[in-house]
């Protein structure tokens, strides 16, 4: 039976999340690291995993916390379209309040239905849940015996978190992921289980790690 740790590591915080207007991010606008010091415990934990591969999205501030892991595990960074940011649509480049006021019934049902709902026109959660999950599946077949980190988007990993636990959609941003944390999943056959959530280093106590 295929048996697999999965190291899911949030992007590093950008030059757009310390604006006092932060802009939505997406696929179609990016933003710089604002401070790679910050991610070096959390680069520097992940290099002791032994890592047989790196897998990131091709948005420019996760490949750049990729590359801070392979720096420290000497593993190679493969670029996944799965790990991809949330399509938001009309909504990128656009800071929140804007959204509130101009495009108030479009943020209503958001808010009303945050799982289905395809934010300014992009993508819904349910489809940001099913293309994760789906190549998790693909990593426990593909990487059976191995340690593997997934560099990917807040959204994306709570909506993974919460595709392999059961947690229902809806429940996903109570999921907190702050910029540069690690959560460990392990997945064995068809089954995943959560080792940490949300840390700045591997824990000492997830012991299948």
């Amino acid at each position: 039976m295929n048996d697999i740790v999965i190291y899911l590591i949030c992007r590093g915080r950008t030059i757009n999340d310390d604006l006092p207007r932060p802009l939505v991010l997406g696929r179609g606008l990016d933003s710089a690291l604002a401070d790679k010091e910050a991610l070096k415990p959390m680069a520097c934990s992940m290099g002791e995993r032994s890592l047989d591969a790196i897998y990131t999205s091709p948005a420019g501030r996760a490949l750049a916390t990729a590359s801070l892991i392979s720096q420290a595990s000497f593993a190679s960074v493969r670029i996944n379209s799965a790990l991809e940011p949330v399509n938001r649509g009309t909504w990128e480049g656009r800071p929140v309040p804007e959204i509130m006021t101009e495009s108030a019934d479009e943020y209503a049902a958001f808010q009303r239905d945050p799982v289905r709902c395809r934010c300014g026109g992009g993508e819904s959660m349910q489809a940001v849940r099913d293309r994760v999950v789906r190549f998790l599946r693909q990593c426990v077949q593909q990487h059976d015996g191995e340690h593997i980190a997934l560099v990917t988007h807040a959204d994306v990993i709570r909506a993974a978190i919460a595709g392999v636990v059961g947690l229902p959609l809806d429940r996903a941003r109570d999921i907190d992921q702050t910029p540069g944390c690690i959560n460990v999943i392990r997945g064995i056959g068809n089954e995943f289980t959560v080792g940490a959530v949300n840390q700045t280093v591997v824990p000492e106590e997830v012991a299948f790690c």
